[in-house]
């Protein structure tokens, strides 16, 4: 079936039980005045694309569907800074795809609409994009401050909505290229958009770095997350605590990788001078935070499970001591004092050991509490020296390597 059909369309003539073609390419909802193309092959084969609707009520009508252009530019992954790029190239096929299928009377609204699931994605997409930038950037202070609002940090570095904000602006940059060249070839026309986007002048901040800078930063932090610094993964001991406990050796391993790039001059290399400091900058401090972070977060965990392991120890010395004390005075009752003296003893024995765990119990609550009120002092600690211990060992294993 031709496309000129739709573009001559003529209500009476067009939709008749001989044209099967047209039957089997479209999908009829009764009681409407629409039709809609279909997927099959028969509307394929005859150019027809499922994302346009007939309407019946006035001659000539092809709208596209806003969903259909939606779903085009989302990825099954979450979007990267090379979304810029991608977006306008998707742009491109589908104003080709408006133009070879729309009536004339059409075009220009199926354009506009077109225009504005764009700006849509665009924006969405930014929004990821940014979040990302701003988990790497601000990765301490943002992850510290939930474990304990008091842990001392370096400050914020990175405005994410200044951000997001650079990144639509490219994006729309971008457009202007696709609508300037519509006739380049995917391939040309990413070179285009390129080429471009690089020689926009841009300042040292990061909100604002040129676009090479972006995908070189954007590239390095997609390699740091296959070793990644989320908020200490590990699976808690037990169910004794909220806090996750990370074994050290793992801990030491993750930040070992991490400064294995501080190292590598190549992947920093093609970075302006700015925005390489702010990025080592970063990975220093993420690795520091990190190990604050995991060693305190084992810490409370360690206090938390030795509480309730002496609570359950306390618990069953406490029922002990009950049965003694019924026992002793059974025996006295009975006038057998020294039956009742031997099960006596034992009692005190144990009367001992319930103070002792109290003792303890109390010693780890206040532990806790003043780690907890002072969370730096958590570099004081056993946990903290652990993971120390194991990042030194990680760093000489991989320099060996």
């Amino acid at each position: 079936m031709n496309i000129n059909c739709i573009r001559n369309y003529q209500a009476p003539n067009f939709i008749s039980e001989s044209n099967v073609a047209f039957r089997k390419a479209t999908n009829f909802k009764k009681d409407s005045n629409e039709v809609v193309f279909n997927s099959s092959s028969s509307a394929q084969s005859s150019g027809i694309s499922s994302a346009y609707t007939l309407d019946l009520s006035s001659s000539q009508t092809t709208q596209i569907d806003k969903k259909y252009l939606a779903s085009q530019f989302e990825g099954k992954s979450k979007p990267t800074t090379s979304f810029v790029e991608d977006y306008a190239v998707t742009y491109q096929k589908l104003r080709k795809e408006i133009m070879d299928n729309s009536s004339s009377t059409d075009i220009e609204e199926n354009l506009k609409v077109l225009d504005d699931v764009y700006k849509e994605q665009v924006a969405k997409a930014a929004e990821t994009v940014a979040g990302t930038f701003e988990n790497f950037f601000d990765y301490t202070p943002n992850t510290l401050k939930t474990l304990n609002k008091d842990m001392t940090t370096n400050a914020p570095v990175f405005n994410s909505s200044s951000f997001k904000e650079h990144l639509v602006d490219l994006a729309m940059q971008a457009l202007e290229v696709v609508k300037n060249n519509p006739e380049l070839s995917d391939k040309d026309l990413r070179s285009k958009i390129n080429s471009s986007l690089k020689s926009i002048p841009a300042d040292n901040t990061l909100e604002n770095m040129s676009y090479k800078d972006l995908r070189i930063v954007s590239d390095i932090i997609k390699d740091l997350s296959s070793m990644s610094l989320s908020p200490f993964p590990g699976t808690p001991i037990s169910s004794d605590s909220p806090y996750k406990y990370t074994d050290p050796d793992k801990a030491g391993n993750i930040m070992a990788k991490w400064n294995a790039l501080l190292e590598n001059t190549d992947k920093l290399a093609g970075l302006s001078e700015g925005v390489r400091e702010k990025v080592t900058a970063a990975i220093r401090n993420n690795i520091e935070g990190y190990h604050k972070g995991a060693a305190y977060s084992n810490a409370m965990h360690n206090y938390d499970a030795t509480i309730k392991e002496l609570q359950g120890q306390l618990k069953d010395l406490t029922a002990l001591r009950k049965k003694l004390e019924g026992i002793v005075k059974q025996f006295k009752d009975q006038g057998m004092i020294d039956t009742a003296s031997v099960f006596l003893t034992q009692l005190t024995a144990i009367e001992g050991q319930i103070s002792g765990i109290n003792g303890q119990i109390r010693s780890a609550q206040d532990a806790k509490t003043n780690l907890e009120k002072n969370p730096d002092s958590i570099v004081d600690t056993e946990e903290y020296k652990q993971i120390k211990d194991a990042y030194k060992s990680q760093k000489d294993k991989l320099k060996s390597t």
